[in-house]
């Protein structure tokens, strides 16, 4: 199985009045040839830089995501989030019929194809991680909701194929901050809270990929950081920037 992953497109943000809509097209139709000859597209999060996009920002998503060709996995990065029980930014995308079969993750869950286990770990708040749904049994707190999915991902017997080295037939992405990882923390994390810790990861038998970071970056063995799309403030531009291939 052949995946591409990408995340923190922020679709509708300015910088200093410039909207990126030359750069942002580029970058995109090179992700989405990609996307020709691949089994699985993943969106690590931040599709929009706004909880509550415009009516323009969400033309744009369809516009884009309609052209991957291949099923996606859309997680909710932060910037998608709105607070308490107010509807978030992915939610309205439910509704719409894109060409490929596609999957809009709210809450952290576990989903299997083709024999391969994808661990999603969306960005999380306490009081939406409270909230039962037909997947979720609801927790106590967002913390609470990404320990289970660790300790369901630690768990051998979930995993039905391994290679001649132990390594599972798996992947964890997610938008969480992950603690040791050396990078500031938006305001939005250090509220909620909710985080992995890199010592638990680099244990995994799996790679795991990490959104929210806008740098790209690789800690060995086995945690990867594509980065973002495209530039997010002035010190990164110039930064050549990056998507993820994985052959799973």
């Amino acid at each position: 199985m052949r995946i591409i992953i990408s995340g923190c497109w922020h679709l509708g943000r300015k910088l200093a009045g410039y909207d990126w809509s030359v750069e942002r097209t580029r970058a995109v139709e090179a992700i989405i040839e990609r996307t020709h000859t691949a089994d699985l597209f993943i969106h690590l999060g931040d599709l929009f830089d706004t909880g509550r996009p415009s009516p323009a920002d969400y033309n744009l998503a369809f516009e884009v995501l309609d052209e991957i060709d291949c099923p996606m996995f859309l997680l909710k990065g932060n910037h998608d989030e709105n607070p308490g029980l107010e509807v978030d930014a992915l939610e309205p995308l439910k509704k719409i019929r894109f060409r490929q079969q596609s999957k809009i993750v709210q809450f952290p869950c576990v989903m299997a194809v083709d024999g391969r286990m994808f661990s999603l770990a969306p960005y999380q708040n306490d009081t939406k991680a409270r909230q039962p749904t037909s997947t979720t049994p609801g927790f106590a707190s967002s913390q609470a909701a990404v320990d289970d999915l660790l300790r369901r991902m630690k768990e051998k017997d979930m995993y039905s194929r391994f290679d001649d080295e132990g390594r599972a037939a798996a992947l964890l992405c997610t938008h969480l901050e992950v603690a040791g990882l050396d990078y500031g923390v938006e305001e939005s994390s250090r509220r909620i809270g909710a985080a992995y810790h890199l010592e638990d990861l680099v244990k995994l038998p799996f790679d795991v990929i990490v959104g929210h970071l806008h740098k790209a970056k690789m800690i060995r063995p086995n945690v990867y950081l594509p980065g973002s799309l495209l530039p997010f403030d002035f010190s990164e531009v110039g930064v050549q920037k990056y998507c993820i291939t994985v052959e799973l």
